[in-house]
């Protein structure tokens, strides 16, 4: 049987989680945040992970909370020297709290992004991208360097890079717009053809940096590139047309 802060038990003996009560529930989480400020930073990185699911649902959670488990995640995961599995597990907790963690965690994981381990440069792109637009801040410039990383990414990264740019839209592109401007010449075809859908995200903030590739795109690539520049365009809209008459006709 569980204990839970009070010295009490709680759960069902030989149960599950899912089968406490609402109460139970609560003071489960509530366990899990005083160990948020535990000094073991195991400990507190543990807490953390388990509340993963409770930040994402926004349930059971104390009214105030001075200290985000994202924020504890973030800090725990710029250790030196963590093992993969740790790093991983980590990261994909924030990914499971979504939005809610864009706040306290995205500049650590933009500093992840270049992280030398495949699998762990995949989780943090991933996760990146189920936090959505609000992590663009302190990732973008990371994610524009992912895009056109050749020397540590595989093709693989460099999808999952425009990919993640694409879910974070418009407050991507000042940072990240150039980049995939060039990644539209990419030898893989997925990231051609994400980065041009990234660009659509983006509309008339992608104006400036990418409308001269993407027009090339769209008068000399194949047919499927052409489709997607032609989209690109599109959601540029009149920002493109003042730019350059040649919009406006092949439209």
């Amino acid at each position: 049987m569980t204990v839970g802060p009070d010295g009490k038990p709680y759960g069902v003996e030989g149960g599950t989680v899912h089968q406490m009560t609402v109460q139970e529930e609560e003071d489960h989480v509530d366990m899990l945040y005083e160990r948020l400020f535990s000094r073991d930073p195991n400990r507190r990185f543990k807490a953390a992970i388990a509340m993963a699911s409770y930040i994402a649902d926004q349930m059971y959670l104390p009214a105030v909370m001075k200290k985000h488990p994202a924020q504890v995640l973030a800090e725990g995961l710029l250790r030196p020297r963590l093992h993969k599995t740790v790093l991983i597990d980590g990261t994909r907790s924030l990914g499971v709290m979504g939005p809610c963690a864009a706040e306290h965690a995205s500049a650590a994981l933009g500093k992840l992004v270049s992280h030398g381990d495949p699998d762990v440069k995949f989780e943090v792109l991933t996760s990146i991208r189920l936090i959505g637009p609000g992590a663009a801040e302190g990732t973008a410039a990371a994610l524009a360097d992912a895009v056109l990383d050749f020397e540590y990414g595989t093709a693989v990264h460099r999808h999952q890079a425009a990919l993640t740019l694409q879910t974070l839209g418009r407050p991507a592109a000042p940072a990240a717009a150039a980049a995939l401007a060039q990644a539209i010449k990419d030898p893989d075809q997925d990231v051609r053809n994400t980065s041009l859908k990234a660009l659509a995200a983006m509309g008339d903030a992608a104006t400036e940096a990418a409308l001269p590739a993407v027009l090339e795109a769209f008068k000399s690539g194949g047919f499927e590139l052409r489709r997607f520049a032609g989209d690109a365009l599109t959601a540029m809209g009149e920002s493109a047309k003042s730019k350059s008459k040649e919009v406006g006709s092949l439209l």
